[in-house]
């Protein structure tokens, strides 16, 4: 089954890892989301540690700020995890990022996950198109945190 996979990095002038985890070295934690999408199910079941929610981007419907339990970071050995799953229908963009995407000292996360969740963006063509849209539309000038967007769409099986 073909797979289709868009990431794309804007960084920041202090270098920090930016692929799903938030670490942290003076303190040895890191935030995590994980999906697991299973296309023969049309589901994606996802499970987070501190990291900002994912968004479905659907070709046909507004897009969706997915509620994913929010467990502990990792490394802090605060407990336990939920799961939640989800069904996913072929063409459905599935928005992965950090928080640098949505936190700004001019602006409250709400008000940037809103913006995020309102775009009207063309799904139909590659991947690459609709980061590099994201990414013109939600991202001006310097910003004060690295910002990555991981796209993956669901094709139908």
């Amino acid at each position: 089954m073909p797979r289709t996979r868009c990431c794309r990095c804007r960084p920041t002038p202090r270098p920090r890892p930016t692929t799903g985890w938030r670490a942290s070295a003076s303190t040895g934690w890191a935030t995590c989301l994980l999906a697991l999408v299973d296309p023969g199910q049309g589901t994606c079941t996802f499970a987070g540690a501190g990291h900002p929610p994912p968004v479905l981007l659907h070709p046909d419907a507004p897009a969706e700020l997915v509620h994913v339990p929010t467990g502990p970071p990792l490394g802090t050995d605060l407990g336990g995890y939920e799961a939640l799953t989800l069904p996913v229908r072929p063409g459905t963009v599935l928005l992965m990022y950090t928080d640098g995407l949505i936190e700004d000292r001019r602006r409250d996360i709400d008000s940037s996950l809103r913006r995020l969740t309102h775009l009207s963006l063309d799904l139909d063509g590659p991947l690459e198109s609709v980061v590099d849209a994201l990414l013109a539309r939600l991202v001006h000038g310097t910003t004060e945190d690295d910002v990555t967007l991981l796209a993956t769409r669901l094709r139908a099986p």
